[in-house]
C-alpha cells in the first residue's frame, strides 16, 4: 500500500511493466488506483480491509438463504444436501469473519438437522462397508 496517490502510480508503472515483459500478461484497461481503508479490496468472496476481513454481501445473503430452506424445506432435501449446504457457508464465515453471522442465522434447530444428517450420512456409508 503506498502513502499517496502518486506514489501508488509509480508502483503501478512498474508493476505492468514487470507484468508484460517477464509473464506476457496486461492489466484490464479498467483498473483504478484507490484508497484500500475507504472501499475495501474484494477480492475471491472476500472484502479486505487493513481493519479486517469480512465476506461480501451476496454470500451473507446465502447464508441466510440456506438457513431458512432447511427449516423450511429440510424433508424435501437429502440429508447430503443439508449437511454440505450447511458445511460450505461454515468454511465462509469461518475464514471471513462471519461467526457472529453464523451463529444469529444457523440456530440450534438447524445445527441439530446439521447434525442428524451428517450423522445419517456415516451411518450409510459404514452399511455399505458391511
Amino acid at each position: 500500500m503506498a502513502d499517496s496517490a502518486a506514489d501508488a502510480h509509480e508502483y503501478r508503472e512498474a508493476l505492468f511493466e514487470k507484468l508484460g515483459a517477464d509473464y506476457a500478461l496486461t492489466v484490464k484497461p479498467d483498473w483504478q488506483v484507490f484508497p484500500v481503508d475507504a472501499r475495501g479490496l474484494d477480492f475471491v468472496g472476500f472484502v479486505f480491509k487493513s481493519s479486517g476481513t469480512r465476506i461480501r454481501k451476496s454470500i451473507a445473503k446465502g447464508v441466510r438463504k440456506k438457513a431458512r430452506s432447511i427449516r423450511t424445506k429440510d424433508r424435501h432435501m437429502t440429508p447430503y444436501q443439508i449437511a454440505n449446504g450447511a458445511g460450505s457457508y461454515w468454511g465462509w464465515c469461518k475464514h471471513g469473519g462471519g461467526k457472529g453471522l453464523w451463529h444469529n442465522e444457523m440456530k440450534p434447530d438447524i445445527l441439530k438437522k446439521v447434525a442428524y444428517s451428517k450423522a445419517t450420512i456415516k451411518e450409510m456409508q459404514n452399511a455399505r462397508k458391511l
